[in-house]
């Protein structure tokens, strides 16, 4: 048998005991040095109370379970340069009670003083084999704590191995369908595909994301027809029991068209233009070489007369400056906290539609009156970014004939996009005169 060893004193296994018998945690606090002789048997070290001439005693740099051995506590302790001109030979682990919970007889290793013209920093890794390690309670004063490069990967093992490490972030285990669940990342926005053939497209009133074939029921002109328009996304999205959205987009065309289902009535198919989309188009026509073939080019061309030109007229062509060319950045962009925003989604990342309904305020002939009145209903500070707020608003007309004045409603439905700087119109839909 070894003569250097640890054992858990009779003081010790009686703390475990009551600790498992009341549901309670021992805190290790302090560790002491001395450079006394301890006995070599087990038996003899268990009955100790204290080190035989204890030289040095501080606050226990860590308690960490030993991930190589999970019955193993190991105890980080650190000897400070200005201490010393004595050999370590004993070790003790002291509790919260001032108690001596476990001791260790070491091999000598010398501690210089701080007179030595040396300085030396010790630190000691002291292993405790217990089968109660739940019962240890693993947390220590941080304002007593000096980081060593061993803790510090500890930590990051025991980080990595908690079931939820980052609680502001989308569990893989919330991802589904059913209500309450995070629509997992699919082939079409946001949520689970699935492929669905000779449906009707009017009965999809449930969440969900759909590949259609051959679809029934009302379409888009031109949609679902024929061979290659036979085959399109469904993504719905139901707004509470009365109203549902459908958006449908075409597989090989960037043609989407959106419709809402009010009160069990499927209004019409919309065709919606996105402002990326609108952006790209625009990027294409700038990059054609003739985009306008009604005005002369400024090289190239047909043209070979000449131009006269005036003194003080100027042409810009326009300069989007480089990120060299920007001034005054800040040197560097030092995370406020520990994340991992550029890995993972967060359950605030989602939009939300709102439908509001404001016929009943009034009538009126303005977008933005109804936007106002709608506003009453669901303020700015309920959005966020990228939000979609539908508002369905009347106008009533009057038209004078030979029997008097006749009035009659129109119902219109326009789409704002909300973003830092306030509500953008994003789609009008008009309302008809009855027939």
């Amino acid at each position: 048998m070894s003569e250097y060893l640890t054992a858990i004193t009779k003081t010790g296994l009686a703390k475990e005991a009551k600790a498992r018998r009341d549901n309670t945690k021992i805190k290790l606090v302090d560790f002491a040095i001395g450079d006394g002789e301890l006995p070599t048997d087990i038996a003899a070290l268990e009955q100790r109370t204290e080190l035989v001439n204890q030289q040095y005693r501080a606050k226990i740099n860590g308690v960490h379970i030993d991930p190589e051995a999970p019955e193993t506590i190991r105890i980080n302790a650190l000897i400070p340069h200005e201490v010393g001109g004595w050999f370590i030979r004993e070790c003790g682990i002291y509790d919260s009670d001032g108690d001596l919970y476990a001791i260790a007889n070491v091999p000598p290793t010398y501690k210089n003083g701080p007179d030595s013209g040396a300085k030396k920093e010790i630190g000691l890794n002291v292993y405790i084999a217990t089968a109660n390690t739940q019962q240890i309670d693993l947390t220590i004063d941080p304002d007593s704590v000096i980081a060593t490069r061993e803790m510090l990967v500890v930590s990051l093992k025991q980080h990595k191995a908690e079931d939820d490490p980052h609680p502001q972030y989308v569990q893989q285990s919330q991802l589904g369908k059913a209500p309450g669940d995070v629509s997992v990342v699919g082939d079409f926005g946001l949520g689970q595909l699935e492929n669905k053939t000779a449906a009707n497209v009017d009965e999809l009133i449930t969440f969900g994301f759909y590949r259609i074939d051959q679809a029934a029921g009302t379409l888009p002109t031109g949609i679902g027809v024929g061979s290659e328009m036979a085959t399109f996304y469904v993504e719905v999205l139901p707004q509470g029991d009365q109203h549902v959205m459908q958006r449908l987009q075409h597989t090989s065309t960037t043609r989407t068209f959106e419709r809402r289902r009010v009160n069990g009535e499927w209004l019409a198919w919309r065709e919606v233009v996105f402002v990326d989309a609108m952006q790209k188009a625009f990027s294409n026509h700038e990059a054609e070489p003739d985009p306008h073939p009604q005005y002369i080019q400024k090289t190239g061309g047909n043209f070979t007369g000449e131009i006269n030109v005036l003194d003080n007229a100027v042409y810009h062509e326009g300069h989007k400056p480089s990120w060299e060319e920007v001034t005054d950045k800040p040197a560097d962009y030092p995370p406020a906290t520990h994340n991992h925003d550029d890995v993972y989604f967060k359950l605030d990342h989602r939009t939300k539609s709102v439908w509001v309904d404001v016929t009943s305020i009034g009538q009126t002939g303005d977008i933005y009156t109804a936007l106002n009145w709608a506003k009453t209903i669901h303020p700015d500070d309920t959005f966020q970014d990228n939000d979609h707020m539908i508002v369905l608003y009347s106008n009533q007309h009057a038209r004078g004939t030979g029997n008097g004045t006749h009035y009659w409603n129109t119902r219109h439905m326009v789409t704002f996009l909300r973003s830092r700087s306030g509500w953008h119109l994003l789609a009008n839909q008009p309302g008809r005169e009855p027939a």
